[in-house]
């Protein structure tokens, strides 16, 4: 199992969660934040606020799930955003007890 992180502008994410609709997923979650990007000496300002988009999949649906975050958020600009897979160790889903890639559906 993966977990997939996105940092996205915020005026993509319409076209992110129509995007996600096709997805093979259970669902995802918004957060809001604020960041560094390429800080240097002369600029210790935040950029823009951006969106953090989590979602966890089967390791199977990896490559997937990127392709359609990053076609339709991306406009192949500075500042885009950023898509880091990161390894889960485990799942539980707190409703059904369901466990590792059961609880993800």
């Amino acid at each position: 199992m993966k977990l997939i992180v996105a940092y996205i502008q915020p005026f993509m994410v319409d076209k992110l969660s129509r995007a996600l609709l096709k997805a093979p997923i259970g669902g995802y979650t918004l957060l809001e934040g604020k960041g560094f990007g390429h800080a240097n000496e002369e600029s210790t300002d935040y950029h823009e606020p951006r969106l953090r988009v989590e979602i966890a999949v089967t390791d199977d649906h990896v490559d997937e799930v990127t392709q359609i975050i990053s076609s339709s958020v991306g406009r192949h600009r500075d500042q885009d955003g950023l898509i880091l897979v990161l390894d889960v160790i485990a799942a539980v889903s707190i409703k059904t007890g369901k466990r590792n890639e059961e609880a993800l559906i």
